[in-house]
């Protein structure tokens, strides 16, 4: 008889032996095939039981396999062929991977998706991130400046943050602006002054929500073979603006920060006259003018011509501004999931007083693959913004305009050192030094664009995505003018605040098929898609007046006298049916076509809907024969 003890220790023994044969792992060395340098950093899946890890700095990897006949590992990286290995029971597998050069042909984001150089039919010129990461610029838009052929860039303040004006095509409407569309991600958004001219301060601009830093590359869409798969949008052309996304591989961190100075760039003759000149020139005039002496002297009088003072206003309302910028960022991830996640701030003072914008930013980009046909993305940015902007252009509260026209015998302070409000001794306009330290201009902003989608390959070749996205923004700004000294003194101080909030939404779905024929020499990719967009504004703007005899209670409610309240809302849809095709011979010959269906609440009642196309071809002269003979 058989001691029972003897059985139990013999199973186990028999369990051990089994797992250790059905389990083994499995190391080598990866290197280029050409070169024979190892590679860093390639990706090693072990497919059935989801074992991954990567290659270490002289190209070895270790990984654990279930020794099942069907186990196959993957090795894939970045510029190169992937290759599927089945693990066998062997121990040690090298690895030589090849040079994909297809994959180091640079891509270029196009219309709902992204394609070559090479492959384009219209004109698309692509600005990658490298070009515009040292650029210590408050906006993407201006960072565009001088980057693009017939690209118009044009800042109309000079404000830090402030509007731009772009225009790519030129002026196509009278009535409806000439800027082209902003796509961000593959989110239509609002660009320019946000409040469509409702706000307070009109320096403003949604587009210095986005941080330049998260940004990967932006493609300018030009003309009508590019830009007409977005219907009547695109009538000005399209930037698209795509922002820089996870990698798999080690998690690395990223930090950059710089600081700079802002001057003026004024020619050096062109500048107000001192005293001694105002004086003399004044009397020259008028002695050339035949004046009387009994003329002269009450002109000279009357602009205390003996004045000791010698301002200098011009100098006082500048300054040198100073700016700077600190970004940190984090990205990595494996084969399934890749990460990357950003914050940032910046500062900037302009070279006028009382001139300034901020921000901080953050952004977070994540995707998944579940499995090999289905993945999941989403990208999320924020940003707050504030800013302040000093009277522009020819109103006589604007500080550059009150530096050539305030005479420099005048005193910009008083006794005490405090800025003067002497109307007797500044009888032509207001000292916008006073006007800096008594009043109060602001504006807030909080930008948030997002969006979430899914891809899911129906059948081979035969994929279809569908992604909900938003673009909101949401503005606070606010105009105190003093009881004592300016234009708030005939009323007893004013305040004036607005409110905006505007939700954009949009809910784009593609069907995407690509098929090659006749031994990969013709090659087919047709996109069929639907969109719709919704955008709703709310702005609630007021004004008061009689405030209280101090400048630090100067909220709109303090204000004594309502003058007036009002509140307005507008809303626009669109919803549109679009078509994409795509030919190519040979690597040689390229064929394109598209096709929208545009409907907008903004079109008339009689015209719901227009209909937008385009054609295009190209010709890769440089790949016929008789072109390298």
């Amino acid at each position: 008889m058989q001691n029972p003890l003897s059985k139990a220790m013999l199973l186990c023994m028999l369990c051990i032996f089994t797992l250790q044969a059905w389990s083994q792992t499995i190391s080598g060395i990866i290197t280029d095939a050409s070169t024979g340098e190892p590679i860093v950093g390639v990706s090693v899946l072990e497919k059935n039981n989801k074992n991954f890890t990567s290659s270490g700095i002289d190209g070895s990897y270790t990984i654990g396999t279930g020794n099942s006949a069907n186990d196959t590992i993957t090795f894939s990286f970045l510029g190169y062929e992937s290759q599927s290995i089945p693990a066998g029971k062997s121990a040690v597998i090298n690895v030589q991977l090849k040079v994909d050069f297809k994959t180091l042909e640079e891509i270029v984001v196009v219309a709902y998706g992204e394609t070559t150089q090479r492959e384009l039919t219209g004109s698309v010129t692509k600005v990658d991130a490298k070009k515009i990461a040292d650029v210590p610029i408050a906006s993407v838009d201006m960072i565009l400046q001088g980057q693009v052929a017939g690209l118009q860039v044009a800042s109309y303040s000079g404000q830090p943050g402030g509007e731009v004006n772009i225009k790519l095509r030129g002026v196509g409407s009278i009535t409806a602006g000439s800027s082209p569309l902003f796509v961000v991600d593959g989110i239509p958004i609002n660009s320019g002054v946000v409040g469509d001219g409702f706000n307070v301060t009109w320096t403003s601009n949604s587009l210095a929500g986005i941080n330049p830093n998260d940004i990967a590359s932006i493609s300018v869409l030009k003309d009508a073979s590019a830009t007409a798969i977005y219907g009547s949008r695109g009538a000005n052309g399209v930037i698209i603006i795509t922002t820089k996304k996870g990698k798999a591989g080690k998690t690395k961190f990223n930090f950059d920060s710089y600081f700079g100075v802002n001057n003026t760039a004024f020619n050096g003759n062109v500048r107000p006259m001192n005293t001694e000149e105002f004086v003399g020139h004044t009397l020259e005039g008028m002695i050339n003018a035949g004046y009387s002496d009994t003329k002269i002297e009450n002109v000279l009088e009357n602009i205390n011509s003996t004045s000791t003072a010698n301002t200098d206003w011009l100098d006082l309302v500048t300054r040198p501004g100073f700016q700077n910028s600190y970004n940190l960022s984090a990205q990595g991830g494996d084969e399934r999931t890749q990460f990357y996640i950003s914050t940032g701030y910046f500062n900037q003072e302009g070279v006028t007083i009382d001139s300034r914008f901020k921000r901080l930013s953050g952004s977070f980009s994540l995707e998944h693959k579940i499995s090999d046909r289905f993945n999941i993305q989403t990208n999320v940015m924020l940003s707050r913004s504030e800013q302040n902007t000093p009277f522009q252009s020819g109103y006589f509260r604007a500080p550059i305009l009150c530096a050539y026209l305030l005479l420099p015998m005048m005193n910009a302070y008083d006794s005490l050192g405090n800025p003067n409000t002497d109307e007797d001794d500044l009888f032509t306009l207001y000292n916008p030094l006073a006007i800096e330290a008594l009043d109060t201009n602001y504006y807030n902003n909080k930008k948030i664009i997002g969006s979430i989608g899914a891809d899911y390959e129906l059948i081979k070749n035969l994929k279809f995505s569908t992604r909900i996205s938003t673009d909101q923004n949401y503005t606070d700004e606010f105009l105190y003018i003093n009881p004592f000294y300016g234009d708030g003194d005939a009323v007893g101080g004013s305040g004036q605040g607005s409110y905006t909030d505007i939700d954009n939404w949009t809910w784009t779905n593609l069907f995407d098929y690509n098929k090659s024929f006749m031994d990969n020499r013709l090659e087919m990719d047709l996109k069929v898609g639907h969109e719709a967009q919704q955008s709703k504004a709310k702005i609630l703007s007021a004004y008061g007046e009689s405030y209280p005899p101090n400048t630090f209670i100067n909220v709109l409610s303090a204000a004594a006298v309502p003058v007036f309240i009002s509140s307005s809302k507008f809303d626009y849809s669109f919803e549109s049916y679009f078509s994409n095709a795509q030919f190519a011979y040979k690597k040689k010959y390229y064929l394109s076509g598209t096709f929208r269906r545009d409907g907008s609440s903004r079109f008339g009642i009689n015209n719901r809907y227009g209909s937008f196309y385009s054609v295009g071809a190209a010709w890769n002269i440089d790949e016929e024969k008789f072109f390298n003979k």
